[in-house]
């Protein structure tokens, strides 16, 4: 175990004596000169995509907040319809006898 360790570790510090220097495209001096000289690019100017992009996705939450808050208050309303029915038809069916006490 120690002779593989310390043939790691060798390897390791040897490698150093391989690395050279890196070295640049010839052209690179030229390019970043040539890109000095050319000035700043002029200044993009948005056409306001983004906001109306921002304002669309608000109406969307809006719309989708707004259809789940009135489902969710019109469900109590149509429970209490359904069991409105179900007793008339319990009526119908067993005749005014005791038909209040299978519903409530």
């Amino acid at each position: 175990m120690e002779t593989s360790n310390n043939k790691l570790i060798d390897e390791t510090v040897n490698s150093i004596h391989s690395i050279q220097r890196a070295e640049t495209s010839p052209f690179l001096f030229n390019k970043i000169i040539n890109r000095i000289k050319a000035g700043t690019p002029e200044p993009i100017y948005y056409t306001g995509a983004w906001f109306l992009r921002i304002a669309f996705t608000g109406v969307v939450i809006i719309s989708l907040n707004a259809i789940t808050i009135w489902s969710v208050t019109k469900q109590p309303q149509k429970q209490v319809n359904e069991q409105m029915e179900l007793h008339k038809i319990a009526q119908e069916y067993f005749g005014n006898d005791n038909v209040s006490s299978y519903f409530y």
